[in-house]
């Protein structure tokens, strides 16, 4: 897995960098400062979304944490809107997104994605 100035976690769920090149500095910068900042939105159950008392949960909350604990930091969510989520990533207001991002061509061609972990399942 390639790991990332930034992280997307799409519909086949995955993560991604802007490019190869930045991932070695991008992962550098995350364990300095301690805090990796994933960008949500917080309004999706099952995979982000707020709990009976408020608190963010969810399977792509879980997956966040995961990878936060895997580099020995802390994470830290940040929540907007859906249709503002990449150009956050892109403004560097957070290291990740992780929200079921589609993959698309045009975003494959500008970042680089992890394994997906979740597959869409054709209606029966």
């Amino acid at each position: 897995m390639k790991l990332l100035r930034s992280l997307f976690i799409p519909a086949p769920v995955q993560v991604a960098a802007p490019s190869a090149a930045h991932a070695q500095s991008g992962l550098d910068q995350i364990k300095s400062a301690g805090v990796f900042k994933i960008g949500t939105e917080g309004t999706y159950a099952p995979f982000t979304f707020h709990d009976a008392s408020g608190q963010l949960t969810g399977f792509d909350v879980d997956i966040g944490r995961a990878i936060a604990q895997r580099l020995g930091v802390k994470a830290e969510f940040v929540e907007g809107k859906w249709d503002g989520l990449i150009a956050g990533l892109d403004a560097k207001r957070y290291d990740a997104v992780i929200n079921q991002v589609g993959i698309t061509d045009a975003r494959r061609a500008k970042y680089d994605f992890s394994d997906p972990y979740i597959f869409p399942r054709p209606p029966c």
